[in-house]
């Protein structure tokens, strides 16, 4: 299915509801790889980490699921946007590791690069700096 990125084994989350809002938390850890300025990478997503899938406006919400085809890539977006994450990634490289991970995973480049276009035009509400 991937070609410059895999998964070893589907994620293992619930669904959960924080007031109106669902979300998911991943049941154990999550490891994405995929290669990156032509390296192997690979994100490690503890367990317990929560994640609203694609963070879509109600405007796009019709386009795509936010929990649908490559949720696993929104996922790991999030945490690469979170303080949990390693130290040495940049804003800037996350957002560019989540449009190559959408590309990879065989969205239609229309729709990634739209989301990609958000996070980097919008991403700093939500980016914590380390």
């Amino acid at each position: 299915m991937f070609e410059n990125c895999h998964i070893n084994k589907p994620i293992n989350y619930s669904l959960i509801k924080n007031n109106d809002k669902k979300l998911i938390r991943l049941e154990e850890d999550f490891t994405f790889y995929m290669t990156f300025f032509g390296q192997e990478q690979a994100v490690i997503v503890p367990q317990g980490f929560i994640s609203d899938g694609f963070s879509l406006p109600k405007l796009f919400k019709p386009l795509h699921n936010p929990f649908g085809k490559g949720v696993e890539i929104a996922i790991v977006h999030d945490f690469l946007y979170s303080k949990q994450s390693p130290s040495n990634i940049t804003r800037a490289e996350a957002d560019l590791f989540f449009k190559e991970g959408m590309a990879c995973m065989g969205m239609k480049p229309w729709k990634y690069n739209l989301f990609y276009t958000a996070v980097w035009a919008f991403g700093w509400l939500r980016y914590k700096k380390r």
